[in-house]
């Protein structure tokens, strides 16, 4: 089941479905349950139990295929198959922050949210002198992960999940001890918020997490001050949106709508309407993503007479991948800036507050992208 932007709610067929076809496709899935239940009988009927049981896994494979299939969409012109993502040429896929202690924050993460939480890839880059580690609730790929098996595997073995990414100083060998930089929080993150089934606070405080608020949701900063808000609920992707405040309400929604081709969306909960346990929205802010179910920004307007917006340093980026078989008329003006010599290269732009997002081609994103289960060995 998913909910629509308009609010409306649409059941088992996937999100552009034609009436036309559920009604073809499920005359097939009546006439092969019609063949498993033949099956059952013939089977009962004459003890021929190899050949009965034969048939009927056979028939109950083609079953989930072709129920598989209807939930999948068709032939793709957006980034990726993941059927968020069938209409986006553009995902905001990845939070990158500085921090001091990468391994620390990845072991709070796992440990708290224990094997629902994995690190996806890390590397080293030699050239700028850091470690970069990658963190999410399952694969980031846009591609359907093999092992994936619609309506038997969940959804956290396959693609199109949102990630973390932490960087991390390496000390030279000249350093003495570990090597320590002054990141600025900065006042314009609010947080980052996880909707989760799973849950151990007591891992997190083991890890040095600071828990700030506790009373239904969860707030705290972690070993190294990243700030999150922890919901007990279901999320379709545990990473739902950061909340950011901004300077003129209007004048940052004009920036995500116009020229970073976001779209105004309903505020994504995991828990139901009105629960206690869950934080609203605040008055007047405004959600954007570039779909249902992948990760968005709530922006909140900062109060008048309140000290200016600072960034900080902590805060490297936001990652948006962009499709760079789409054509350039089709993309937002900001994504201009990315064509050079008749290629699309990663590029930075800034929100009006100064907000950076990291714009990288699909091609580059998906040759480090995880393309199996975080649960594979």
């Amino acid at each position: 089941m998913v909910r629509t932007p308009s609010g409306d709610v649409e059941i088992f067929w996937g999100k552009n479905f034609r009436k036309k076809e559920s009604l073809m496709v499920s005359f097939v899935v009546s006439l092969l349950l019609a063949l498993l239940v033949a099956a059952e009988s013939y089977s009962f009927g004459q003890h021929r139990s190899i050949w009965s049981r034969s048939c009927k896994e056979t028939v109950a494979k083609l079953v989930s295929c072709i129920i598989g299939a209807t939930s999948l969409p068709g032939i793709s012109y957006g980034i990726g198959a993941m059927s968020e993502l069938k209409d986006q040429p553009m995902v905001l896929q990845d939070i990158v922050f500085n921090v001091n202690n990468v391994e620390q924050e990845i072991k709070l993460f796992q440990e708290t949210f224990q094997d629902t939480c994995a690190l996806l890839h890390s590397e080293i880059n030699q050239k700028e002198n850091y470690v970069s580690s990658t963190i999410g609730f399952g694969p980031d790929t846009y591609k359907i992960v093999k092992s994936f098996i619609p309506g038997v595997s969940s959804f956290s073995e396959n693609g199109a999940h949102a990630t973390l990414t932490f960087h991390s100083p390496i000390a030279s060998s000249s350093d003495e001890g570990e090597l320590k930089v002054l990141y600025e929080k900065g006042n314009g993150l609010q947080h980052v918020k996880i909707g989760t089934e799973v849950l151990r606070l007591s891992k997190s405080l083991a890890n040095g997490a600071n828990i700030k608020y506790a009373y239904g949701w969860v707030d705290l900063d972690t070993a190294n001050e990243v700030p999150l808000q922890i919901v007990v609920g279901v999320a379709k992707d545990p990473l739902m949106l950061a909340t950011i405040k901004v300077s003129n309400l209007q004048q940052s929604k004009d920036f995500f709508v116009d020229k970073l081709g976001m779209q105004v969306l309903p505020y994504p909960l995991a828990r139901t309407p009105g629960s206690e346990f869950e934080q609203p929205a605040p008055p007047g802010a405004v959600y954007v993503s570039y779909g249902a179910d992948t990760l968005g920004l709530l922006l909140v307007a900062q109060p008048k007479n309140s000290a200016p917006i600072q960034v900080g340093s902590q805060l490297e980026a936001f990652k948006i991948v962009v499709d760079d078989k789409a054509e350039e008329s089709a993309l937002p003006e900001v994504t201009r800036a990315m064509f050079q010599d008749g290629k699309m290269r990663s590029t930075t732009v800034k929100s009006p507050d100064g907000y950076p997002f990291l714009l990288q081609p699909y091609s580059e994103f998906e040759r480090t992208a995880r393309t199996s289960s975080i649960r594979s060995r």
